[in-house]
């Protein structure tokens, strides 16, 4: 069966998602490694998304590579700062 979906307080939360679209296989994923703020309530969130190194060998498949995390509602403005590393970890 499917997780259960969790509870999100939103008046107290919000969801921040990191999603890379369509990808040809499961060699590609996304992870939201940290979210970092300042004293203006600004917040850095930093990303990863996995390529596969060249040659490499991957389930045949069209993946949605997405990341999903709850936290506190940020008092100023939210970036995304991505980055790109080389391994096939799949999809998460």
């Amino acid at each position: 069966p499917p997780p259960e979906r969790p509870e999100v307080d939103f008046t107290m939360r919000v969801v921040i998602v990191a999603a890379l679209g369509e990808r040809s296989s499961g060699c590609y994923s996304v992870r939201i490694m940290g979210i970092e703020g300042d004293s203006l309530g600004n917040c850095a969130v930093r990303v990863v998304e996995t390529v596969p190194p060249a040659g490499a060998v991957c389930t045949a498949v069209i993946v949605h590579p997405v990341h999903a995390v709850a936290v506190a509602i940020p008092k100023g403005e939210v970036r995304f700062e991505y980055t790109e590393e080389t391994g096939a970890r799949g999809a998460q």
